[in-house]
C-alpha cells in the first residue's frame, strides 16, 4: 500500500464527515497502535458535535490479532510515508479539520500543520523532533567549557575561601566541634526548610512541582510551564551558590569542585530516594558518615570505593530509594 492509497473503511469516515457538514476531527495515532486506540474519542467527538476521522497508517492491519500476528507490517515506513497518507486523506475532506495525536502521532500532528492541512492542532506529550541526546551532549559540553574556562582564564591551583563563622573550635560535653562546620550545618538546614516551604505553600512552588511531574497537564491547566523551567534553573543556580560559599572555606576554591561534589550529590539523591527531599538528607548524611569512618578506622586509600558499594547494594535491593516511593507511568 502507497501513502496515496486509501482504505475502504477511511473513504466511509471521509465520505461521512463531508456529508455531515460538521467540523471534521482527524485522530493520528501513535508507534504500535492502531486506529481503534481512537474509538472512544471518536465517541465523544461525534456527540459533541463533530465528525471525527481515524484513519490508519499505511498497510495497518484491522484487528490487534493480525497486527500481533504480522508484525511486519510496521516496518519499512518513513515519517514522510505516513505523513503524505494522513496528507491523502485530509485532503479529500471538504473542511480544513482538526488534528490531534498522541505520543508519535503528536510529532505527525505537527508537521501536518506544519504542511498547512489543519484548522487547528493539538499534539498530546508529542515524540521530539531530533530526540534528547543533543541536550545532554550540549549540556556536558557547556559543563566542560566553563570548568576548562575557569582553569585556564583563572587559576588551576586550589585558592582559600574565606570562613563565613569563625574558624574556632569549642567544647560540648567534652567533645570538641567545629563553630564554622556547625554554622555550615545550621544555614544548610534553614535553607532545606525554606525550600520546602517554598515548594509546598507558596502557588509558585505548587505549579513548579506540577510541571515537574506531568508538563502537558500542567500547560492544559494554564500553568506557564517555560517560566516554571526558568524558575527551577533560577533555583538551582542559588542553590548552587550558597553550596559553593559553604563548602569552599572547606575543600577549597578549584575549579573541580562541581564535578567532586556533584557526583557526592547524585549518589546521596539515588541513595535515599529521588522523589523526597528528606531521602537526599538521608543519603548525604549516609556518605559522610561512611566516608569520616572509612577513612578513620579502615583506610583513607579506599575511603570512595565504600559510596558505591552502598549505591550498588541499594539499586539492587531496593531501586527507589531508601525513603523513596514506586512511581508507575502508563506506556
Amino acid at each position: 500500500m502507497t501513502a496515496d492509497e486509501i482504505t475502504m473503511h477511511e473513504n466511509e469516515q471521509i465520505d461521512a464527515a463531508n456529508a455531515s457538514g460538521r467540523t471534521p476531527v482527524v485522530f493520528v495515532h501513535g508507534l504500535w497502535l492502531l486506529p481503534s486506540s481512537w474509538d472512544r474519542w471518536l465517541d465523544v467527538f461525534r456527540q459533541a458535535g463533530y465528525a471525527p476521522v481515524s484513519p490508519g497508517w499505511p498497510d495497518d492491519p484491522d484487528t490487534v490479532a493480525e497486527a500481533r500476528e504480522h508484525p511486519e507490517v510496521f516496518a519499512k515506513k518513513s515519517i514522510g510515508d505516513v505523513a503524505d497518507h494522513f496528507e491523502s486523506v485530509i485532503k479529500r475532506l471538504s473542511t480544513k479539520p482538526a488534528i490531534v495525536g498522541h505520543s508519535f502521532g503528536g510529532l505527525l500532528t505537527q508537521i501536518l500543520a506544519g504542511r498547512g492541512l489543519a484548522a487547528v492542532s493539538v499534539a498530546i506529550d508529542p515524540a521530539p523532533f531530533r530526540g534528547v541526546l543533543p541536550l545532554v551532549i550540549s549540556t556536558i559540553a557547556l559543563g566542560l567549557l566553563l570548568r576548562e574556562g575557569a582553569k585556564d582564564f583563572y587559576s588551576a591551583e586550589a585558592q582559600p575561601f574565606p570562613y563565613i563563622f569563625p574558624d574556632r573550635q569549642i567544647s560540648v560535653l567534652g567533645v570538641q566541634l567545629s563553630l564554622s562546620q556547625i554554622g555550615v550545618l545550621l544555614i544548610a538546614l534553614a535553607v532545606i526548610a525554606a525550600l520546602q516551604l517554598f515548594l509546598s505553600r507558596t502557588r509558585t512552588g505548587r505549579q513548579m512541582q506540577a510541571t515537574a511531574q506531568n508538563p502537558t497537564l500542567a500547560r492544559i491547566l494554564g500553568i506557564p510551564v517555560q517560566r516554571m523551567v526558568l524558575y527551577t534553573f533560577l533555583l538551582n543556580a542559588v542553590l548552587v551558590a550558597i553550596a559553593s560559599i559553604l563548602v569552599s572555606p572547606i575543600y577549597l576554591a578549584k575549579f573541580t569542585n562541581g564535578e567532586t561534589l556533584g557526583m557526592a550529590a547524585f549518589i546521596a539523591a539515588i541513595i535515599g530516594g529521588f522523589n523526597q527531599v528528606r531521602g537526599a538528607i538521608l543519603g548525604g548524611v549516609i556518605l559522610g558518615v561512611l566516608d569520616n569512618l572509612s577513612a578513620a578506622y579502615i583506610s583513607s586509600q579506599y575511603r570512595g570505593a565504600f559510596p558505591l558499594i552502598v549505591l550498588i547494594a541499594v539499586i539492587l535491593l531496593r531501586p527507589q530509594g531508601l525513603l523513596g516511593r514506586i512511581e508507575e507511568r502508563t506506556v
